[in-house]
């Protein structure tokens, strides 16, 4: 009974100690040698609450949209200008542009020009819109990209990062040796340059959230290219089918006619053969004329006796 109370209070002891020992952090159990991470920094160690904050709301989607467009104008020197005016008046601004070719009075020489614009995103509905009535569009398609779940972990992590930070700051504060000193040094240097990373990521997230995207491409013709109805576009189908398999048809006509030389030699050559080989055939036996099968007589076989009667046999 002694040794298991014994047993039980030193068992006890141990368990105290160590707890007392995982209790009150130091600079040893904070950071860490091997890249000087420290534990209670971890992204997924963010309290409950912090987890709740950063799920999005149903309404604040990341959304990013983006618009392909290809249009048509009989008058290039008049819609160039009314384009850069309506992408002024929706409160937009040209990222990048080129243009070629050149038109002046009765002379041109197929001007083009390729704008990619950005657009509020509230106005980019009302721009598309108002750009149908300023040129002939030809092709439109709009297209989103959600980065919700990009743009939450992103800002997860910078937080995590930012805690980090300032728990590296304070153990340089009391690091005592160089040693440990280069080490936090070290660990504050790529951490801060993940920072930057990710608030960069983030305003790059922001500013295409923000603005859409318009990839113009205008062309000076002149005639419009009319869009196909129904009707036309199943009637090409229609005709379009047709076409192939009376293609299909000739092509077999052209093999066929293509194969008719060998077919005829292979019928020149053929012929004489088979008729020289049918002779020979006729020929061997005649000569060899084959003898009937004779059957053998078998020993116990009854002898039909010669002088019964039909009427005896009966």
């Amino acid at each position: 009974m002694k040794k298991l109370i014994v047993i039980l209070l030193a068992a006890l002891l141990c368990f105290s100690l160590s707890g007392c020992g995982g209790s009150g952090p130091n600079k040893s159990d904070s950071f860490h040698s091997n890249g000087g991470e420290t534990q209670e920094n971890a992204p997924g160690d963010l309290p409950e609450s912090d987890k709740v904050a950063l799920q999005p709301e149903a309404t604040d989607r990341k959304l990013i949209y983006t618009s392909d467009i290809s249009a048509e104008t009989k008058d290039f020197d008049a819609a160039k200008p009314a384009l850069d005016a309506l992408i002024s008046q929706y409160g937009g601004y040209l990222e990048s542009s080129s243009f070629s070719g050149y038109s002046k009075g009765e002379e041109r020489d197929a001007c083009s020009l390729d704008y990619t614009i950005r657009i509020p995103a509230e106005s980019l509905s009302d721009f598309l819109a108002a750009l149908e009535d300023t040129v002939h569009v030809t092709f439109s398609n709009t297209y989103m990209e959600d980065v919700t779940g990009s743009y939450v972990d992103t800002e997860a992590r910078l937080k995590s990062l930012r805690q980090e930070e300032s728990r590296l700051l304070e153990l340089l504060g009391q690091a005592e040796n160089l040693e440990e000193i280069l080490q936090l040094e070290d660990r504050l240097s790529n951490v801060r340059y993940e920072i930057e990373s990710m608030t960069s990521q983030l305003h790059i997230y922001d500013n295409e959230i923000a603005y859409s995207t318009v990839n113009l491409s205008l062309r000076d013709v002149t005639e419009f290219t009319i869009r196909p109805s129904f009707g036309s576009r199943s009637w090409e189908a229609f005709t379009g089918g047709w076409t192939s398999f009376v293609n299909v048809l000739q092509g077999l006509a052209l093999a066929i006619l293509w194969m008719l030389p060998f077919l005829l030699v292979g019928v020149v050559i053929l012929v004489p053969v088979v008729i020289f080989g049918r002779r020979s055939a006729k020929k061997r036996r005649a000569r060899f004329p084959v003898q009937p099968a004779v059957r053998p007589i078998q020993e116990n076989a009854p002898v039909p006796n010669q002088e019964e009667t039909p009427k005896e046999k009966e």
